[in-house]
């Protein structure tokens, strides 16, 4: 009964100092309290964005082993300053989504292996470390990684493939893909490559090939092609910033075909996108569209 809870029918403005005042409550005895004061501050609680926590590190193919146990696993990285609590967050690939990740909170700039419960035992002495049931397969040559929040909106995606460790020996496998710099995560292969660590990877630990590897090229228009008369699909070289790509004003097509009347980026890597036409496509006929204004997803447009 020392405890009493206190609902406003205002809402708490975000880091601003409150002070309480407390008058005329009583204990058993009858004491009464007279200007009890005390303060407090609010902070709201972080809503993480998409590449706000990474997939940096991957172990698709631990055999034959180097030094690390012959597991698959994925690390994961905030690259924030705030926490980042991932119940319910999930990871996955093409077709395969795991079941809901523990009550963890990930610190600022930290990181946290994750794995199938079969492995969390030897991945534990490792780093830190949470399993998962369903956690996908990861295939050897490519395929495709996604991880979720747990309202199932995108936090990263990639597709790797073995050209990525750019060393041919250590694609042969007990080598893990390690990323290099955090600030360039839709660059591809480009800002990947084997871990040069001697055990093979770096779970729980800092990224052995960890450098600055800026992003300093615009996306480039690679093709588009037609699914019907009236669907375009634009492919583009790397991932998209999903919001701007998904302006229709940014786009147009000649013949008087013009600006379309829908647009979206393709989940959920976002480098291809999807143009919905207010005027059907003429068959056999030569078209030419631009785009402007479109960003990757650090910026460059």
């Amino acid at each position: 009964n020392s405890l009493v809870h206190l609902l406003f029918s205002d809402s708490f403005s975000n880091a601003m100092n409150y002070q309480l005042t407390v008058n005329g409550v009583k204990d058993l005895a009858g004491n009464s309290i007279v200007n009890g004061l005390c303060s407090f501050i609010y902070f709201a609680p972080y809503v993480p964005r998409q590449y706000d926590v990474l997939i940096d590190e991957i172990m698709a193919d631990p055999s034959p082993p180097v030094g690390l146990p012959n597991l698959e696993w994925i690390e994961l990285k905030n690259t924030t300053t705030h926490a980042i609590h991932l119940q319910g967050w999930r990871i996955g690939n093409e077709s395969v989504l795991s079941g809901p990740m523990p009550d963890f909170i990930l610190l600022p700039d930290s990181l946290l292996i994750v794995c199938s419960s079969a492995a969390s035992t030897a991945m534990s002495l490792l780093g830190p470390t949470i399993s998962v049931t369903s956690f996908p397969s990861l295939d050897n040559v490519s395929g495709q990684l996604i991880l979720k929040n747990a309202q199932n909106e995108i936090i990263h995606s990639l597709s790797y493939s073995d050209s990525w460790y750019q060393n041919p020996l250590k694609k042969q496998g007990g080598w893990t893909l390690e990323m290099i710099d955090i600030h360039n995560p839709c660059s591809g292969g480009s800002n990947w490559k084997a871990s040069s660590d001697m055990s093979g990877g770096t779970p729980g630990k800092k990224n052995a090939v960890e450098a600055v590897n800026a992003d300093k090229w615009a996306p480039k228009l690679l093709r588009a092609y037609a699914i019907d008369s009236l669907q375009l699909v634009l492919v583009f070289d790397e991932p998209l910033d999903s919001t701007k790509a998904a302006i229709k004003e940014n786009y147009g097509i000649d013949a008087g075909i013009g600006i379309p009347s829908y647009v979206a980026a393709v989940a959920p890597i976002f480098d291809r996108v999807m143009l919905r036409l207010g005027s059907p496509l003429a068959r056999n006929k030569l078209y030419t569209v631009s785009v402007a204004s479109v960003t990757d997803c650090v910026g460059n447009t």
